[in-house]
């Protein structure tokens, strides 16, 4: 499996092609149950769904199939390389 990259650049939720970003710091437990904000510098913008939070890629996850990144189960796209993922 490939090193980590630093950079996403691609919707999670879609699969189209953003300005690269980095990841977010916070998971979805971080904000959802405890109550942490997000910080207003970790969000993407994406032409089809607006403004999304950056995924945190630190989560349970799985390999890509098209670029073997490790991406959380959670996510639609892989936000490396824009692969479907289910």
């Amino acid at each position: 499996m490939s090193a980590p990259v630093d950079r996403l650049s691609y919707c999670v939720t879609c699969g189209h092609e953003v300005d690269p970003y980095p990841p977010g710091s916070l998971g979805d437990e971080d904000v959802f149950v405890h109550g942490m904000e997000r910080p207003p510098d970790e969000y993407y913008r994406c032409p089809r769904c607006g403004p999304r939070p950056a995924p945190f890629m630190e989560a349970t996850g799985q390999a890509c199939g098209s670029c073997a990144q490790l991406v959380p189960f959670t996510l639609v796209h892989c936000g490396y390389c824009g692969t479907k993922l289910r």
